[in-house]
């Protein structure tokens, strides 16, 4: 008897997914509209539903105080199976849907209130069923929209004449050809350099490569990158009260040496300014090789003070975008390792390069411009039009 009243429910549950399970006997409550389950009233949504599931509040197996179930027990809850629209119809067998979980009135359930969950309010047993009305977590945000930089791309070259080359004898004298090399390297051809031979950037010297870039600008200001080297003059022909640097072995020691080096880098710092806010976009600074030595021109020991003077130059060019706010940018070029075991590279008896030396510096130049868009066409992608 149990076993038939069991199997009863159990198919009377399943009619709205299985509607083979109804049979043609008078007698079986699922012909019958009018007839309810005994134990409980019909209930307002069954499987699918507003927020259905199995069976309702009151519905269920067994009588009202008795039989399979409880006083309010039924297989089902107040929310099933699917979320806000169910499967099946409006009303279904049992009682009451529940709001969610498999069980009783009061408990935790699974599922949410926009989740899925088996089962109702009061579940098969008794009063205090298994389920509940447990949610599942809340929606979550997008993330915010990221900015995007700026184009800080170097400008792309539109005239030859956009690129200058200014410094000491280094880059203009009568032993070399460097500013023919760096034309032949760029394949192009660059306004003509502002070098001269003997000056100096900061003290020293027969004059000073600072004016040089005023002398460039008033010819034609339209500049996007410079071409420089400096420094060894303001050495080799100090200025008067200055130690004779070039001929002292622990030059790199001597604080009258080194604030020869202080001060012809405070005066790059200047000029490398100047230049930013005149509109350059890119300086490539070549420093000097290892020279001969002894020499008439070069003294005992040039090279002492090259050691001292090297990092400093280019820890400088290294920084000057930052101190310029990432406006100007300044590219080392180091020339000690280009020349070393090359004594072919120097016109004889002299610390200056012949023009071996100088296609050897021109091209070291033009390879930094290229690797980092330096003056570059528009054809080239890399640069800014």
């Amino acid at each position: 008897m149990d076993q038939s009243i069991a199997k009863l429910g159990l198919c009377v549950a399943l009619t709205t997914l299985l509607p083979s399970c109804a049979s043609d006997d008078p007698s079986d409550p699922r012909n019958d509209g009018s007839k309810k389950s005994s134990g409980g009233s019909a209930g307002s949504a069954g499987f699918g539903g507003s927020s259905g599931g199995f069976g309702g509040s009151s519905g269920g197996f067994g009588g009202s105080s008795g039989g399979v179930g409880g006083s309010s027990g039924g297989v089902g809850g107040s929310s099933g199976v699917g979320g806000s629209s169910g499967v099946g119809g409006s009303s279904g067998v049992g009682g009451d849907a529940g709001s969610s979980g498999e069980g009783g009135s009061s408990g935790s359930g699974e599922g949410g209130s926009s989740g899925s969950g088996e089962g109702g309010s009061s579940g098969s047993g008794g009063d205090g069923a298994t389920g509940g009305t447990g949610a599942t977590g809340g929606s979550s945000g997008v993330g915010g929209t990221g900015g995007t930089g700026g184009d800080n791309r170097p400008p792309c070259m539109k005239n030859p004449n956009q690129v200058i080359s200014m410094g000491d004898s280094y880059m203009n004298w009568i032993t070399h050809t460097f500013p023919q090399d760096l034309n032949a390297a760029a394949g192009v051809t660059f306004r003509p350099t502002y070098a001269v031979g003997g000056y100096s950037m900061g003290s020293g010297g027969i004059g000073l490569i600072p004016p040089e870039f005023d002398q460039a600008v008033l010819a034609n200001k339209d500049i996007i990158a410079v071409v420089l080297d400096g420094g060894g003059n303001d050495v080799l022909i100090a200025a008067l009260g200055r130690p004779d640097c070039k001929n002292m072995a622990n030059a790199g020691s001597v604080a009258g040496c080194q604030q020869i080096v202080t001060d012809a880098l405070t005066a790059a710092e200047t000029l490398m300014n100047k230049m930013v806010a005149a509109g350059v976009h890119d300086v490539i600074y070549f420093f000097y090789p290892h020279v001969p030595e002894p020499t008439a021109i070069g003294g005992s020991h040039p090279n002492a003070m090259l050691d001292y003077a090297l990092p400093r130059v280019k820890a400088f060019c290294d920084g000057a975008a930052q101190k310029t706010n990432g406006k100007g940018f300044c590219w080392f070029v180091d020339t000690v390792p280009l020349f070393e075991g090359h004594p072919e590279y120097f016109a004889a008896n002299d610390i200056h390069e012949n023009s071996t030396g100088s296609k050897v510096i021109a091209k070291a130049v033009v390879d930094t411009m290229k690797a980092h868009c330096i003056a570059q066409p528009a054809s080239s992608g890399c640069c800014k039009p």
